[in-house]
């Protein structure tokens, strides 16, 4: 039963899984920034010209069709052909929220978009430049952005939608210009968006497209929705074909000898740094006096915070370590003096000194001076926190998830810690959305790729083959079994690749926002009341989500009251 339930959780993918509950749910149908754009504006210059890139043709097995001259996997054409008349039918009635090029975006599909936008900035998935994430159980216009006050969430949702659509639109359709063709597995999940909906609907005995409209805004289709997750996913899947190919230009040689000009751009470093005075000169000496080791660092941070923080003891360790650090993120967090010190070269493990800060000076401990570990190979089972994959929203979560993959373990250490068993565990339960499809089996992952505590477990010194652990992963905790490292195949060597392919990818996606058939992305004075409707559909899904929190919490104090 079990392995019956994950396989059917499997065929929708995340976006799908997130949006699809989302809207669900909304019906209850299931249990530094600045606005840059207000009403009308335009986006870009002009050119008769974009960089050009060779793809390697994708091996598919599915049947094609044609789609405006271009081809597409043959059970997508309907519903992009419906998806013209609906978007055609939504402009007239609803008004154009924004061109891109010469195509138009309804009023609807925006305001669709925006709530989608809520989700997957909560769910992180946006890349928000100050790493802020919005609550779900508010609205977004109630949601001070930042520290600003008068720009709020809805002001920045407004804006990465607009941004959202505008890339959506320009890589999917140069997508079909250059041939590009998703994989199979990407199209299977894809093909049941459509399916899922009317599905929903159907056990609800709701019409699919009021349903929708429901959720989300009137004149939301079914083709609309699914149209859009395509569409986002088709340019997804493409931006990560065209720096794959920019990143294999590269050769092997070229990038060590990037590596090897100025190593300490790319290494790690694992340090600990605690906050003291900048005037205590005393307390300064003391600490390179006394501290010897780890074991020191933590008491001399004890007694120095004891008249301020006497349970500092509670949080030395989480609030003091700073592991996996590149030089850059020492600077932003410390400066560069501080940076240029960590990263001087000779530096040894228990090296300490104290460096002046912004307001405070840096006691700094190091634990592991400049290193790039190799990539490593491992098996996982991954038990979500929820099903959209975003952090845990509850401490039942938690510990749901935590005794689902603790299960695990158990059911592995039974037989041996076998390599089959574990196989069988991850064909059975694992809801990774990395690896599932693979059986659970990860290879040549680096370590800016995992989370913190994998990334920890998998890169100790005493870490063997055919270890494994229950880890919390970020999106749920997971039973991992490591299987052994990548010699030569550096985290260095990877992330300079991947600098150098994301610089060439900008220059490439910067030649197509020029280009004369994306110069003109207009935004017009629509797009106001289409970001109204959105929000409305944000605020609904918020009220509805704060109800579900109030009633378990309460449910929880009455199970423990009694």
């Amino acid at each position: 039963m079990a392995k019956e339930k994950s396989k059917a959780k499997k065929i929708i993918i995340p976006v799908v899984a997130v949006v699809l509950a989302a809207a669900l749910i909304v019906t209850g149908y299931f249990c530094l920034y600045k606005p840059k754009h207000g009403g009308t504006n335009e986006y870009g210059g002009g050119s008769d010209t974009k960089k050009s890139v060779e793809l390697t043709p994708e091996k598919v097995s599915y049947e094609t069709a044609d789609y405006k001259g271009y081809k597409l996997p043959e059970f997508f054409v309907e519903i992009f052909e419906q998806a013209e008349k609906d978007s055609e039918a939504a402009c007239e009635k609803y008004g154009v929220a924004m061109t891109v090029g010469d195509r138009k975006i309804s009023a609807t599909e925006f305001a669709m978009t925006y709530f989608d936008m809520f989700i997957y900035a909560a769910s992180d998935e946006i890349g928000d430049p100050q790493g802020l994430t919005p609550e779900l159980t508010a609205a977004p216009a109630d949601q001070p952005y930042g520290k600003d006050e008068k720009v709020t969430w809805a002001d920045r949702l407004k804006e990465e939608t607009q941004a959202a659509l505008r890339k959506r639109y320009i890589l999917f359709y140069d997508a079909l210009e250059n041939g590009f063709m998703i994989s199979d597995s990407v199209a299977a999940e894809l093909s049941s968006i459509k399916g899922d909906v009317e599905y929903s609907a159907d056990m609800n005995a709701k019409n699919p497209d009021a349903m929708l409209s429901e959720s989300y805004c009137e004149g939301t289709t079914v083709c609309l929705y699914a149209r859009n997750l395509i569409m986002r996913n088709y340019a997804s899947e493409y931006e990560k074909a065209l720096k794959s190919t920019f990143a294999a230009a590269h050769s092997d040689s070229e990038i060590k000898g990037i590596y090897d000009k100025n190593p300490s751009k790319y290494n790690y470093i694992d340090v600990r740094v605690l906050k003291i005075y900048s005037d205590d000169e005393e307390g300064a000496q003391r600490a390179k006096k006394e501290i010897k080791d780890l074991e020191s660092f933590y008491d001399f941070g004890i007694d120095y915070y004891k008249d301020v923080d006497p349970h500092f003891s509670r949080i030395a360790d989480s609030t003091t370590r700073y592991y996996f650090c590149l030089y850059d993120r020492i600077v932003e967090d410390f400066g560069s003096e501080t940076a240029e010190w960590c990263f001087a070269k000779g530096r040894k493990a228990g090296d300490v000194e104290v460096l002046p800060g912004d307001t405070y000076a840096n006691l700094v401990y190091v634990e592991k001076p400049q290193y790039s570990p190799d990539s490593v190979n491992y098996r996982e089972s991954i038990t979500l926190f929820n099903a959209g994959g975003q952090a845990a929203q509850s401490d039942d979560e938690k510990k749901e998830s935590e005794a689902a993959a603790k299960r695990q373990y158990d059911l592995l250490k039974r037989n041996d810690g076998s390599v089959e068993m574990m196989e069988e565990i991850s064909d059975t339960y694992n809801e990774s959305f990395q690896s599932w499809n693979t059986v659970g089996v990860c290879e040549g992952v680096h370590i800016h790729e995992l989370g913190y505590s994998v990334a920890r477990w998998m890169t100790a010194a005493e870490r063997k083959a055919g270890d494994y652990e229950v880890l919390e992963s970020g999106v749920g905790y997971g039973l991992f079994m490591y299987e052994g490292t990548n010699e030569g195949d550096i985290d260095a060597y990877s992330l300079i690749r991947l600098n150098l392919a994301a610089k060439e990818y900008n220059e490439y996606y910067e030649s197509l926002l020029n280009f004369n058939g994306n110069k003109a992305v207009t935004f017009g004075a629509v797009i106001e009341k289409a970001a109204q409707k959105g929000e409305k559909s944000s605020a609904a899904f918020a009220e509805k989500r704060l109800q579900r929190v109030n009633d378990a919490q309460a449910q929880a104090e009455a199970q423990t009251a009694q």
